[in-house]
């Protein structure tokens, strides 16, 4: 039996293509790495072999496969997409909510204000900004403010 051989940029391009699965879903790359070397062996241990009518049953097979494989990666990139998407909104959201704050403490309590914005300029919590802000209209002291943090 001869051996497979796959040319240096086939090897590369599948080396590409697993890994990029892999990174979508874990198990996924190795799935069609799998895949690959199975037709890889059918047509190893059968090199000249099989009627037409098989080749196409192949064929269909390993198409189907790659559609599946297709669909879940297009799944995949919409999926991230709405994080990113998400994410993206979550954080213009912050910074405006910081940039408000900002200005808020400032106009309301000058340095001693810029000064408490410092100390809580790194909060990630969308919720304790909000809180901060609405604290801002009725605090007389730095101390209301801090109360919601």
């Amino acid at each position: 039996m001869k051996p497979i051989v796959f040319h240096r940029a086939a090897r590369r391009e599948l080396d590409r293509a697993v890994a990029w699965y892999e990174r979508q879903r874990r198990g996924l790359g190795i799935d069609f790495e799998t895949a690959v070397e199975r037709i890889a062996s059918h047509i190893q241990q059968n090199p000249g072999g099989g009627s037409p009518h098989e080749e196409r049953a192949l064929q269909r097979g390993v198409a189907k496969r790659l559609e599946q494989v297709r669909e879940l990666g297009r799944e995949l990139g919409r999926e991230l997409g709405r994080e990113l998407g998400l994410e993206l909104g979550l954080e213009q959201a912050r910074t405006r909510l910081r940039a408000t704050v900002r200005r808020g403490l400032e106009v309301k309590f000058a340095e001693d204000g810029l000064r408490l914005f410092e100390e809580i300029r790194e909060t990630h919590d969308i919720d304790r900004w909000e809180s901060v802000l609405n604290a801002l209209w009725t605090a007389q002291t730095l101390d209301d403010i801090r109360i919601c943090l």
